[in-house]
């Protein structure tokens, strides 16, 4: 479940576009005993998505009566991870679910 760790970070002056409204998720990765949230339309830079995607060790899920949440999960963008911290997706909870503690497949990069 290191993948995200080992990805390359990304840098300022790297090329990768900070937004795309293009960008889906192309790349899967096997996890076994691990937090994940199946999400359906949820949004990063510009992307809209669905997907199974590892949540960060950071993640806090505040159940809230809100319907909208940032949500950390472990995912490259472009093929690179962020220097200090996992990916912030905006979630609508009421169309997503989190399971803990199961082996399955994750998104593992968002690219156009």
């Amino acid at each position: 479940m290191n993948f995200y760790s080992k990805a390359a970070v990304w840098e300022k002056d790297s090329g990768i576009p900070h937004t795309s409204k293009y960008a889906k998720p192309n790349a899967l990765v096997k996890v076994k005993n691990a937090n994940v949230i199946v999400v359906n339309n949820a949004q990063y830079r510009n992307a809209e998505f669905s997907g199974t995607f590892l949540l960060s060790e950071h993640s806090n899920i505040d159940l809230s009566k809100e319907i909208w949440h940032t949500v950390e999960v472990d995912c490259c963008w472009f093929g690179h991870r962020l220097k200090t911290r996992g990916l912030h997706f905006k979630v609508n909870m009421t169309d997503a679910a989190i399971k803990l503690d199961i082996d399955c497949s994750v998104v593992s990069n968002l690219s156009a």
